[in-house]
């Protein structure tokens, strides 16, 4: 997998948490990832249950975690393999190691 590397920083633009989705407030205290994003250092949904609830990790046909700026050149279902040029609905799901891409009959049943 694709390692991150996040550093602590004063955030320099409004923008939203990649764990929680809240504001992230210029100035706030966030970790950052060059072509990432944002997350709370002290985030206060980290816990929550709706957050983190349990669930077995989907069998990824494609192991790799990406940088967004990568994504373009993922050209199959991460899930299933499917070709993706065809479907204009593909989905993205950032995480805090990378971001993955699949098909829309994926995304519902994630």
């Amino acid at each position: 997998m694709l390692e991150q590397e996040w550093i602590s920083i004063k955030a320099k633009f409004s923008s939203k948490c990649l764990v929680c989705t809240h504001e992230v407030n210029a100035g706030d205290s966030v970790f950052w990832s060059k072509g990432v994003g944002v997350k709370h250092v002290l985030c206060p949904n980290a816990e929550s249950e709706y957050k983190y609830e349990s669930r077995p990790e989907p069998d990824w046909k494609e192991k790799k975690t990406f940088l967004f700026s990568e994504l373009k050149n993922v050209k199959n279902c991460q899930l299933c393999d499917t070709d993706l040029k065809n479907d204009s609905a593909s989905y993205i799901i950032g995480f805090a190691i990378g971001f993955r891409r699949f098909c829309n009959s994926c995304f519902k049943k994630i």
